[in-house]
């Protein structure tokens, strides 16, 4: 009887488990990522957005992590910004100091910490729409190709 339950668990999962790894594969597709190195890359407007090769793990119901990253460069500052779970955020400046938050209800950006000196403060500020936009948009990729 075991044998059995396990055998109806595990075909469930293996169907589960291909639905979910297709249907991340066709929507980062659709978007536009191609599979390089192990990860899924896309440029767009000279933003670099990067999205880890998902696979279902054994027996689980959900990818282990669900990040979205997004790298460009402001006048000779590098800005990196990375998505967790579609919910909490980093906004790395010059691979040091950050802005760390969440995405609150309607789609606000709640800044919660910030680590960043005057001089990139100053930065952020004088950009915010622009990091702010290719924050949303890395929301809208990471909402799109976690869509099961």
């Amino acid at each position: 009887m075991a044998i059995l339950v396990f055998t109806a668990v595990l075909i469930g999962w293996k169907i589960r488990a291909a639905n979910m790894n297709q249907t991340f594969i066709n929507n980062a597709e659709y978007l536009g990522f191609v599979k390089e190195n192990k990860i899924y890359e896309m440029e767009e407007e000279n933003v670099f957005y990067h999205l880890p090769n998902q696979k279902l793990p054994f027996l689980k119901r959900d990818f282990n992590v669900k990040n979205s990253y997004a790298d460009f460069v402001i006048g000779d500052t590098e800005i990196s910004i990375t998505l967790y779970e579609g919910e909490a955020f980093a906004i790395e400046l010059n691979h040091y100091r950050a802005l760390k938050g969440k995405i609150g209800k309607n789609d606000n950006i709640l800044v919660e910490k910030s680590t960043l000196n005057a001089k990139e403060d100053g930065i952020y500020k004088e950009n915010r729409e622009k990091i702010d936009g290719i924050l949303m948009q890395l929301l809208k990729i990471h909402r799109t190709v976690y869509t099961n």
